[in-house]
Order: C-alpha cells, then sequence, then structure tokens
C-alpha cells in the first residue's frame, strides 16, 4: 500500500505528538548533554549523549533497531528510551545515598531497575564505580562507641591527620610512648594488630637518634566523615560540624596532644606561692577563624574563657596564634578535663607530677649532652 506525501508527512507528525506525550523532556533537560559510555565489554559500540538519542530518534524517525545496527549499543538505546519515558524514577540524591552502604545489584533489584540501566544511571548522575571491596568493608566495619567518637575528634584537633581521607594516622615520639599506646589501645579494634610501629632517624642538628611512633586505622566511614568535616579547603580546619562533636573528653585528648601549661616553676620555688598556671593550646596550624570557633566552643559548652595570642612569625610571613585560657578559669579548665588525663600526661595538669616529669627531663637532656659531647670527640 503507497502512501502520498501528505499522508506521509500526517504520519510524521502523529508519530512526534505521541512520542512527546510519553517522553519527558524537562526531567531529562540537566543531562542532555552527558555521554554514556559502553564499559569495557562493549567498546565497539558507538558513545551516545541524550541529545543524540533525541535528535535519531524523534527528529530523524530512526528505530531502536536501525540505531543498533548503525553500531550504537542495545542497552544504551534501550535505557535512553526508558529514562525519557520517566520508567527510571530513581533520583540522583537517591542513589548516591543507596551507592553508599549497597551494590548496585541490590539497588536494582530494590527500586526494580534493570542492572545495565544502573550502571548507565550510575555514569549519567556522575557517581564514581565503587568496587565490591568497599561494599564488604561496609558490611564489616564495627561501629564506633560514644568515646571513640570523642577521641577521635578531640586528637584530630591535635596531632592526628588524615590518611588519604578514609584513614587515621596518628604519630608521637618516643617521650610519648604511653601515650600512643593508650591510643591504640582506644582504637584497636580499627587496626590491625601489627600495624603500631616505631621508626628510626637520626637528627641532622645533633646526630641522636629520633624515635617516632605511628600507626593508622583501617578504613572506616566514620573516619573518612572526619576526615572530610577537618580538610574542608584542603587543610586542616575547624568547622561548626566539628564544634557538634566536641566533649569534655575531646577537649581533653587535645589539651595532651597540643596543650601546654606554664606552672612559672622558677617563681614557685622561689616564693613557693600559688601562682596560677598559664594554660595554652599550640594551634599554630590553625586559621583566626578556626581558633575564634573553638574559643567559642569552650565559652559557649564548657563556661571556659580563653583568648588567642600571637606568637613567633613564621618564614612565609603568616602570624600564627595560640589560644591562651584565661587566668579565673584555669582551675576550672583542669576540671573540666582531669577526669580523662592518663597518668603519663598528668604533668600538663599537676604541679607535683610536672616536677617529677621535669627531673627527668633534665637527667635525660645531660645523657644526651653526654652522648653528644662523645660523638663529637
Amino acid at each position: 500500500m503507497k502512501f502520498t506525501e501528505q499522508k506521509r508527512e500526517k504520519m510524521k507528525k502523529a508519530r512526534i505528538k505521541f512520542i512527546e506525550s510519553i517522553y519527558d523532556f524537562e526531567f531529562v533537560e540537566p543531562y542532555l548533554d552527558l555521554q554514556i559510555n559502553n564499559g569495557s565489554r562493549h567498546r565497539k559500540y558507538k558513545f551516545m549523549t541524550l541529545r543524540e538519542f533525541k535528535e535519531l530518534k524523534i527528529d530523524q524517525r530512526k528505530t531502536i533497531k536501525e540505531l543498533h545496527k548503525e553500531g550504537y549499543s542495545l542497552q544504551i538505546l534501550k535505557f535512553c528510551s526508558r529514562f525519557f519515558q520517566g520508567m527510571i524514577k530513581l533520583s540522583k540524591d537517591q542513589l548516591e545515598k543507596e551507592y553508599k552502604i549497597r551494590d548496585l545489584n541490590y539497588i536494582s533489584k530494590k527500586y526494580k531497575i534493570d542492572r545495565g540501566d544502573m550502571a548507565c544511571l550510575r555514569q549519567l548522575y556522575g557517581i564514581n564505580s565503587t568496587s565490591g571491596k568497599y561494599f564488604k568493608r561496609i558490611a564489616e566495619e564495627k561501629i564506633l562507641t560514644q568515646r571513640q567518637f570523642e577521641i577521635l575528634y578531640g586528637t584530630m584537633l591535635g596531632d592526628a591527620c588524615s590518611s588519604k581521607e578514609k584513614r587515621i594516622r596518628f604519630c608521637h615520639g618516643d617521650c610519648q610512648r604511653k601515650y600512643i599506646f593508650w591510643k591504640f589501645d582506644e582504637f584497636k579494634e580499627h587496626c590491625n594488630p601489627s600495624v603500631l610501629k616505631a621508626s628510626r632517624s637520626i637528627s641532622k642538628k645533633y646526630k641522636l637518634d629520633n624515635i617516632c611512633w605511628r600507626f593508622k586505622t583501617k578504613c572506616h566511614t566514620e573516619f573518612e566523615k572526619c576526615s572530610k568535616l577537618f580538610y574542608q579547603s584542603g587543610n586542616k580546619e575547624v568547622y561548626k560540624e566539628v564544634i557538634e562533636y566536641l566533649s569534655s573528653l575531646s577537649i581533653a585528648v587535645w589539651f595532651m596532644d597540643d596543650g601546654y601549661t606554664n606552672f612559672n616553676y622558677k617563681s614557685r620555688e622561689k616564693t613557693k606561692g600559688n601562682i596560677i598556671p598559664q594554660i595554652f593550646f599550640c594551634t599554630d596550624s590553625f586559621s583566626v577563624k578556626s581558633c575564634q570557633l573553638l574559643i567559642d566552643c569552650l565559652k559557649n559548652k564548657f563556661n571556659i574563657n580563653s583568648r588567642l595570642r600571637k606568637v613567633k612569625k613564621l618564614k612565609n610571613g603568616t602570624i600564627p596564634y595560640n589560644i591562651i585560657i584565661n587566668k579565673e578559669s584555669a582551675y576550672d579548665f583542669f576540671d573540666l578535663i582531669s577526669p580523662h588525663i592518663i597518668p603519663s600526661m598528668l604533668y600538663k595538669i599537676d604541679y607535683e607530677e610536672y616536677k617529677i616529669w621535669r627531673k627527668k627531663k633534665e637527667l635525660l637532656k645531660e645523657a644526651e649532652n653526654e652522648k653528644l659531647l662523645l660523638t663529637s670527640e
């Protein structure tokens, strides 16, 4: 049966009208120019965008079968058709949320979407592919306790740092060996047993041995979340979201990491008086904005008054700041953190312990000087 030109034009318009009635162009608009590839198994097939599919299918009135013969992947063609028709209703936010804890096979079954369509949808939404090892780790990882949370955020204010975003790295010198052993004990269920190690290096200036103890955790969702909170700008800084996690235990760990107490030893010994100690936090690496957030946290959460103090200008020209606890809050601050201070760190808050620690340090320094003298001879 032959159709006249007029009849053909009428049929074309009817077809376009039908397609337009079943295709959701408004929903598809943001994704029209994003390319979907065919994966390693189907490299012989052409890549395609949704805009190309629209032009070939609607404007040129080609069928799926014809386009497949021209070298386009049948899977992608079917996906484009279903996506245009609104048959795939999983949003980007939903897929991102689900894909953090479940693989595509599970999501495919849950939302009754073809597995091949799920792979195309992930590409279209710009969500990176995740290996099976990730989901195995998610299934096996242990939940952090509240205590571990508080210690984690406290030590991230201090000496701990991110290791490839999903791990946390801890490092302390040999003089703080007991302290890093305590930290390892707190997080050992999230570490490999043999990960706590000591490394030795030679001081270029004094030609003496330096021993450093370090360990890092396994990959964990919460460690990754913590890292992202602290490293939002690339450098480690403090943000409002971090403040929410801080407790008295967090502040105590931060103080054990980066805190220092000036007991005015010589004046005390000379006058035998009870001089109010000066309490500092070494916050040189933080910006003024980060320091101010911590000052506000100490005041609003714990009723501890503190202020900023400039320290020595750095070689790059920047002027770092330390946080100093005001004198009227000094003993309140000690009361706040003292229940959480471990025995090897008591010298930071107790004057009698400080005197013992100071004596040991002096003896150690004398021994190092003697060793330096012998090596120089």
